[in-house]
């Protein structure tokens, strides 16, 4: 008889980012997002917290990036529940996007029929913007 395999039910919870700025990474993360910043229950200056919504949130954490090797392979993404007013923010603001083959300023229409574009944080972190909300 086969043995029944119990696998944990596992949820996101949230994602932990080494900067070099705290100040500037929290900012742009706070203002040219609008991501809600949330009380930092690690009690260090060197952290700041974000909510990613339904509990989950973005850590970042000031320390030498030195090791870190970023590629757009490796991102993470964010939905956009109004897509065309989130790239005319990015617009009016000078922030830099995208499409998937890097063409600036273009967007990408990914496989499932989803519009996307990435944009870098001042660290050089890769974020996917799209219209999956």
């Amino acid at each position: 008889m086969a043995q029944t395999i119990r696998r944990p039910i596992l949820g996101f919870d949230h994602i932990a980012l080494l900067v070099r700025d705290i100040a500037e990474s929290g900012d742009f993360y706070r203002d040219v997002l609008g991501l809600q910043e949330v009380p930092n229950d690690m009690g260090r200056a060197t952290v700041r917290w974000f909510s990613l919504g339904d509990g989950r949130h973005l850590h970042l954490s000031q320390g030498d990036m030195a090791g870190v090797g970023i590629k757009r392979s490796n991102h993470f993404a964010l939905a956009a529940r109004n897509f065309d007013e989130t790239i005319e923010h990015f617009r009016a603001s000078g922030l830099a996007f995208q499409d998937f083959a890097g063409e600036a300023g273009k967007v990408h229409m990914r496989p499932d029929g989803f519009r996307m574009v990435f944009i870098q944080d001042p660290n050089g972190y890769w974020i996917e913007i799209n219209d999956h909300a």
